[in-house]
């Protein structure tokens, strides 16, 4: 596999930034760590080593090309630095749908995020203030959720900013389905980001992780 293509597999096998292996891995690089699964090195537990194989990088490709995203990978263009600052937590790759990542490395980017169930006040304030940040020309990052996300999206959209919706599932999935057409405008407008591969659904662990990138990405978080 290329490089890009396994810093992306490697992401989608080791989904816990903060379990030791990965971290580990990470330091030895892209290619160490590759050769380290196609080998079936003692270190690698056998259970990942399954998932290893049972990869289809192709097919991950071929989605992701139907959507019309990519992988980016450090050192890349449109790799957002800041998430550097992770250290060996850092994504091994991202997938990115949309034309917003020039804006979200160079600008300094504000996360809005909250509750799902919220109140039809919160959802305003929400929408006005993430109006008001994408209107003074930064972008705006939450998490594509009901409520407070759904609003902060919206905000964004309504004034023609960039917003950045980071995901628990692949790029290509509409989660919740209710969001289809929000995710649409976003790709449009803004950038859908994922460190799972296409056709990835969402996990309780991946709600979880994603928040790191959203802080990251971020140079001040709203609650």
């Amino acid at each position: 596999m290329p490089s890009r293509a396994s810093a992306a597999m490697l992401g989608s096998v080791l989904p816990d930034p903060s379990n030791s292996l990965s971290m580990a891995l990470q330091l030895l690089g892209v290619e160490a760590a590759t050769q380290y699964f196609d080998e079936a090195h003692p270190s690698i537990p056998d259970a990942l080593l399954r998932r290893w194989k049972q990869l289809q990088p192709e097919r991950m490709l071929e989605r992701a090309a139907e959507a019309q995203a990519r992988i980016v990978v450090p050192g890349d263009p449109e790799w957002p630095i800041q998430l550097d600052d992770l250290g060996p937590q850092r994504p091994w790759a991202l997938w990115m749908r949309g034309n917003g990542a020039a804006r979200l490395g160079v600008s300094r980017a504000v996360a809005v995020v909250g509750a799902r169930s919220c109140t039809s006040y919160g959802e305003r304030v929400a929408a006005e203030l993430a109006a008001h940040i994408a209107g003074e020309g930064f972008p705006v990052v939450s998490g594509g959720a009901y409520g407070i996300d759904a609003a902060a999206h919206r905000g964004a959209i309504a004034t023609a900013g960039v917003t950045a919706a980071v995901l628990a599932c692949g790029v290509d999935v509409a989660y919740p389905t209710a969001h289809t057409a929000l995710f649409e405008r976003i790709a449009e407008q803004g950038l859908i980001i994922s460190e799972a591969p296409p056709g990835a659904h969402p996990t309780k662990p991946a709600f979880l992780v994603r928040k790191r990138l959203i802080a990251a990405l971020s140079y001040g978080t709203v609650v």
